[in-house]
């Protein structure tokens, strides 16, 4: 899925691989900034810390920093959002089966149009979207470089909420100073709220539940680091467990193994007046080491079970920290 994904997007990615980006800053800088813009990237203190490093010297004054951050706009910002309006339009395109823009579309295309350092690549990306609100509206394929693509609407969300995602890393990365302030995500398919400091990634997909159902498992899913994620998965159900306990560890015991780590050991208890399972463990795998904390809990009054999980590639202690914050930033719905 995220091949298609990643293959629509390009249809409408605007680089940053222009000359005047070129010029304005270092490999180390283009590299932290192309891993913001990516949708399952991620930005950390340490990473805002060296972006700035280089410049921050030579802009003496307030001016001269509001320059800075107004070549960085023309250079990322002008393509992230004209990228966000156009998958906001279709999103509502593809709902309302009609050609349908938002009201900051117009003013987003004219805005990349008009930005000199991005050149005729702004042009190309306008035509594909126009293309894909045609595809979107009418339910019919896209052509890509990969061949034809339907634009669905569980694709768009998907594809909206990593957007979303880069836009919010883009515009902490251009603030020269770092803020770590939360903000309240609400995902009611999800049933959560979340305090992070940008939005998580929806991946919405069909399933056969273990009574036979077919659902829609939810998954929100955040880079933390270029080592660490976290995720919060939603899978619905019919009616309750025979048995919560046996049930609830099984799950957790099988989230562990598909990552590799085998031989856990859950622990039921509850949890804020829900039945829980946790489990942590760790491996050591081909692709290298991977520690991971997983907590999966009864939801009977939504019909369902979340599983919140956090990973790590340097340590099952990192992931369990992990867990615990992730646990104190959200709350069931």
């Amino acid at each position: 899925m995220r091949v298609v994904t990643s293959t629509i997007a390009a249809a409408l990615a605007i680089t940053i691989a222009t000359a005047g980006a070129q010029q304005q800053l270092t490999p180390e800088q283009q590299t932290i900034l192309r891993t913001t813009m990516n949708a399952e990237g991620w930005l950390t203190a340490d990473e805002h810390k060296r972006f700035w490093a280089p410049i921050l010297p030579q802009l003496k004054s307030p001016e001269a920093v509001a320059a800075w951050q107004r070549m960085m706009d023309q250079v990322v910002g002008l393509g992230v959002k004209f990228q966000l309006e156009t998958w906001k339009s279709l999103q509502l395109s593809e709902r309302e089966r009609r050609v349908v823009k938002t009201a900051d579309y117009e003013d987003a295309k004219r805005a990349v149009l008009g930005a000199p350092l991005l050149g005729a690549q702004s042009g190309t990306a306008i035509q594909n979207a126009e293309g894909m609100f045609q595809a979107a509206a009418s339910k019919s394929a896209f052509s890509t470089v990969r061949g034809p693509m339907y634009l669905s609407a569980d694709m768009i969300e998907r594809t909206l909420s990593g957007i979303e995602g880069s836009f919010c890393r883009v515009r902490r990365l251009g603030e020269p100073d770092w803020n770590d302030r939360a903000t309240e995500y609400k995902y009611p398919a999800a049933h959560v709220n979340i305090l992070n400091d940008c939005p998580l990634t929806v991946e919405q997909s069909q399933i056969t539940t273990e009574q036979g159902i077919t659902a829609k498992m939810v998954t929100l899913a955040y880079g933390i680091s270029d080592h660490a994620r976290i995720q919060i998965v939603f899978t619905p159900l019919r009616g309750r467990w025979l048995d919560p306990v046996v049930s609830l560890a099984k799950i957790a015991r099988s989230t562990l193994a598909g990552m590799g780590i085998t031989e856990t050991q859950p622990v039921a208890t509850t949890w804020r007046d829900h039945n829980t399972a946790t489990a942590s463990g760790s491996a050591r795998l081909s692709q290298g080491s991977i520690g991971a904390s997983v907590r999966v809990i009864e939801g009977t009054e939504v019909q369902g079970s979340w599983t919140l999980m956090a990973i790590s590639s340097q340590s099952q202690l990192e992931a369990q920290a992990l867990l615990g914050a992730l646990e104190d930033r959200v709350v069931l719905k």
